[in-house]
């Protein structure tokens, strides 16, 4: 073979070589690129003091087992724990709850008590990760078998919320919380609730008025396979009740008694995947003669309970329906800053508070490292927080109010407290001045919710005062008082919640005596002082003229203050009962005038002598009428 041949030779040895090379390493690459492990993503609810066991079968020994679990809704803080098969869950839960109960009874610490009675009764566990809230652990499982898996809420805190819960089989990625699952892997199995907590049962009591023939009850979320089932009956009047349930796009999933005939009915709903936001509408059914059916009524509503179509289950669990939100209402009154009786309003500078717990607002510390959310406005908190505050309005608001400054702040667990320092000017229809100026008025200040009390009630929260200083010479508040009551607004067959500040005035009657009735009672003084002068009519006509034209005048400064009003006030009365008299002494002088130019002097002192009693009599005994018939 000539050297040309063996270069040629070995260099095709070179190419199949290089060839071989390559094919190795793709099959190879193919073999490191493929991840290593499984990985399964759970996700689930806890409500406070709930939680849930996995199974893990069939584990083997050298595997390692990878945990990662975060709160992805309300303040849940999770807390993971792997132990051996056949745990029962409410005794592991009553466990961890009475173990802090009696370590807070005893004094102890509970973040050191709770480390302790967890390693005595888990096999790996974990609460807080370094940097935050999650939880995460890896575990070498030392010999074959089964195991179980608990997560539940912090001990420590109220917590609650949906999670997620990666579990790897090796996969440390799991680790970093960001694991992507295994299509179809199951590592992990909810088990069946030995404390039966999917079964639930919840009694309401309602009726149906013609004022209000529909209510609406929000229900809580359902997870997959739950069956709804619901039953009610008419406890008095005709009532045929007709029940639908309703998807969150308003859509009708399933209805009992439809045609409104029946006094009670049924309905059952499975659901396939999970679901929120659904609702149940209870209305009036149609009677004999036409018209809206109307009546209290017993509802039962039931998760995975078909006991309760027969209408005699009893209640278990927590809440199927979602009750209205509780407001806690309270006013803060810091100002009156004055009285309009032409206008029937007055102005106010106050507070207005309100409190309330909706766990849809409930976050994590974590998410914003704070243990408050604070907002300066309403539009700033339903940008970030949706449609979830409980809208008011002033019903007896005259003119727009002038906001000083607002603030809601918003707890973890969903509590959340409005604040709202204001000026407004508000109506005061029920002014009545009859007894002007010795009257006492009641103001109100009055807010309605803006939604419906399926939603949202109004409740006195007890907290309502008076500053010792509001800035006006004129009232004095005597006292008040608080209600919360609710409202009918028929245009949307809904009935609404109220709450009322009352507050009880009364005028201050210094400045009437001091420059009304002082000046009134020396004008009649005058006035009788002018009988002493004898004979001298003439005299007693000017002075008697010049009071009338002073007491016009003090009727015109009245009148300025006061309203054209439909009827006559106290000093109204007083005014043209002086008027009166003064005319008719006016008159009467005259008449005595006449009779001395014409010669019956006798005749003038003998009505002079009896007129000058009559006319204080007069005016005393017409004062006293006054004050009996006008108070």
């Amino acid at each position: 073979m000539s050297p040309k041949e063996e270069i040629s030779y070995g260099s095709r040895w070179h190419i199949l070589a290089f060839f071989l090379f390559l094919c190795l390493f793709a099959v190879f690459g193919q073999v490191v690129a493929q991840p290593s492990g499984t990985v399964q993503l759970v996700s689930e609810y806890i409500d406070v003091g709930s939680g849930d066991i996995y199974f893990l079968p069939n584990l083997k020994q050298g595997e390692m087992l990878y945990v990662y679990a975060r709160g992805t809704s309300g303040n849940l803080d999770p807390l993971i724990g792997l132990g051996s098969s056949n745990l029962s869950k409410s005794a592991m839960l009553s466990y961890f709850r009475e173990t802090v109960k009696q370590n807070l009874a005893q004094n102890k610490d509970p973040f050191r008590a709770l480390p302790e009675m967890a390693d005595r009764f888990f096999l790996k566990w974990n609460d807080d990760l370094d940097a935050g809230y999650d939880s995460a652990f890896q575990y070498k499982i030392p010999r074959d078998g089964d195991y179980e898996l608990l997560i539940l809420g912090s001990q420590l805190n109220q917590t609650f919320g949906d999670y997620e819960m990666l579990i790897g089989i090796g996969s440390p990625q799991v680790l970093t919380g960001n694991a992507e699952p295994t299509h179809g892997a199951k590592i992990a199995f909810l088990k069946a609730r030995e404390d039966n907590s999917s079964i639930r049962i919840q009694e309401l009591n309602g009726s149906v008025e013609v004022d209000k023939p529909v209510t609406i009850l929000h229900l809580n979320r359902f997870e997959a396979n739950d069956t709804l089932y619901a039953f009610i009956e008419a406890k008095s009047g005709n009532l045929a009740p007709i029940i639908v349930l309703k998807d969150y796009g308003n859509k009708t999933l399933t209805t009992g008694n439809w045609e409104g005939k029946a006094h009670n009915a049924t309905l059952q709903y499975a659901f396939g995947n999970d679901s929120k936001n659904n609702y149940l509408r209870i209305q009036s059914g149609i009677g004999e003669r036409g018209n809206f059916t109307t009546g209290d009524y017993r509802l039962l509503l039931g998760i995975n309970a078909p006991e309760v179509l027969t209408g005699e289950a009893k209640t278990r669990g927590r809440d199927i329906a979602i009750k209205p939100i509780e407001v806690k209402t309270a006013i803060q009154l810091e100002q009156l800053t004055g009285v309009d009786q032409k206008q029937a309003s007055f102005g106010v500078i106050a507070g207005l508070w309100m409190a309330w717990t909706d766990p849809t607002l409930a976050f994590s510390p974590e998410s914003c490292q704070c243990n408050l959310k604070t907002f300066s406005s309403i539009d700033e908190f339903m940008q970030a927080e949706g449609d979830k505050f409980p809208d008011y309005s002033f019903r007896n608001l005259r003119e727009d109010p002038k906001g000083q400054n607002q603030i809601i702040a918003v707890s973890p667990d969903g509590s959340a407290i409005y604040f709202e320092r204001f000026a407004a000017t508000l109506t005061a229809p029920d002014l009545d001045l009859r007894t002007y100026p010795f009257d006492t008025q009641t103001f109100s200040i009055e807010i309605d919710s803006i939604n419906s009390d399926d939603n949202y009630v109004f409740t006195d929260w007890g907290k309502s005062n008076i500053s010792d200083r509001l800035g006006n010479e004129e009232w004095d508040i005597i006292k008040f008082s608080t209600n919360a009551s609710k409202i009918d607004v028929p245009q949307i067959n809904a009935v609404n919640s109220r709450f009322l500040f009352d507050f009880l005035v009364q005028r201050h009657t210094d400045y009437y005596i001091f420059r009304i009735f002082i000046p009134i009672l020396l004008i009649i003084i005058l006035t009788w002082l002018t009988f002493f002068l004898h004979k001298d009519y003439m005299k007693r006509i000017e002075i008697v003229g010049a009071n009338l034209l002073l007491f016009i005048a003090f009727n015109f400064t009245v009148a300025a203050d006061l309203p054209k009003l439909g009827y006559l006030t106290f000093l109204d009365r007083i005014m043209i009962s002086t008027f009166v008299m003064t005319a008719v002494i006016f008159a009467y002088n005259v008449y005595l005038r006449w009779l001395n130019m014409n010669e019956k002097k006798e005749l003038a002192e003998r009505l002079d002598n009896y007129m000058i009693w009559i006319y204080p009599l007069t005016y005393i005994v017409g004062f006293i009428l006054a004050v009996v018939f006008q108070f």
